[in-house]
């Protein structure tokens, strides 16, 4: 694309800012793709034998975490400089040969789910015809749910394959799923954080991280009722607000895994889920009050209360109040 392409809502030849925090950009120019993509990712040098190369990049902001849908026309060398991020890509179609740091260079064919950018790590290679998703998050979003970190330290990456095959078929449901939420009209902040925290879960999950795990002896003893009062005091105050794992805990004023012990040991259940029944019940509570006429619907109700799938949401809510939520919004 060229400058006669420029319109309304372009910022540049080729980028089209469609609303808050949702860009498109298509262009065939590879200095418009190395300046666009250096604004949008950080620095990434580009380099091509095509004189013309169609590239569509999809970038969505949803709260701290960034969803990306490439697709990439030809062949394209990149050399890109670490953004301070962690950024988890599964490819589509195509292959991308890539060399992470020092390291040897790897192939990634089609179906693989890998780490694709480490917060320190520069990474440079070749994309041959390729698409694919990516995610992209801060290591402090990783942190608000991390049980591995020690005083403070939150867990640094190890690796860039996932642990397991089922490890990888998470990740890649995980990272779909985000990107149908970013694809939402509207994602209110705490559906935004919701969603965050979850990717953030599978991620650490996914991928080998150094830190340690396990309750030590402070967290033990930290593991009374008087923590569960606390923790349950303020994500009933919290429950409409983007509260993670670590603020519960800061609450509480005892560390994740101490929280986590004291949750099993007298409620037989974690903060996480505690806090998802505070949230259906909320959501039952606004579908009951609903008046006739008003307007609301049970995705929105459940969006408000951070149930970003509807259909998982209705499961829960049947489960819980023995019938559908639309039953109950329409008594």
């Amino acid at each position: 694309m060229g400058a006669a392409d420029e319109g309304p809502g372009r910022a540049r030849a080729g980028l089209l800012r469609l609303g808050p925090g949702r860009v498109l950009l298509e262009t065939d120019d590879l200095i418009v793709a190395e300046t666009e993509l250096s604004s949008l990712y950080g620095p990434v040098r580009l380099g091509s034998t095509s004189a013309s190369l169609p590239i569509r990049v999809l970038r969505q902001e949803v709260g701290p975490v960034t969803h990306s849908a490439v697709r990439i026309g030809g062949e394209l060398g990149y050399d890109a400089e670490p953004a301070g991020h962690w950024s988890i890509l599964v490819l589509r179609a195509g292959v991308l040969e890539t060399r992470f740091g020092a390291a040897e260079p790897q192939r990634i064919t089609a179906g693989r789910v890998v780490a694709m950018e480490l917060p320190e790590l520069p990474r440079a290679g070749v994309v041959r015809r390729a698409s694919w998703q990516s995610v992209s998050l801060p290591p402090e979003t990783l942190a608000r749910v991390d049980d591995r970190g020690r005083n403070g330290q939150a867990a640094r990456p190890a690796g860039h394959d996932p642990v397991s095959p089922a490890a990888a078929a998470r990740m890649i449901a995980a990272i779909e799923h985000f990107g149908a939420v970013a694809a939402a009209p509207t994602a209110t902040p705490l559906l935004a954080g919701v969603a965050a925290e979850y990717l953030a879960a599978v991620v650490l999950d996914t991928f080998p991280c150094t830190g340690e795990r396990g309750p030590t002896a402070v967290d033990r003893n930290d593991a009374h009722p008087e923590t569960v009062r606390r923790a349950v005091a303020y994500m009933e105050s919290h429950a409409r607000e983007d509260i993670a794992l670590a603020d519960i805990a800061a609450a509480a004023y005892v560390t994740i895994r101490g929280v986590q012990l004291a949750f099993r040991r007298h409620l037989g259940t974690t903060p996480v889920h505690y806090l998802r029944r505070i949230r259906l019940s909320g959501a039952h509570a606004e579908l009951v009050a609903a008046a006739p006429g008003s307007g609301r619907t049970v995705g929105a109700i459940a969006a408000d209360w951070g149930f970003s799938n509807a259909g998982r949401f209705a499961i829960a809510y049947r489960h819980a109040y023995g019938c559908s939520p639309s039953v109950t919004l329409n008594r």
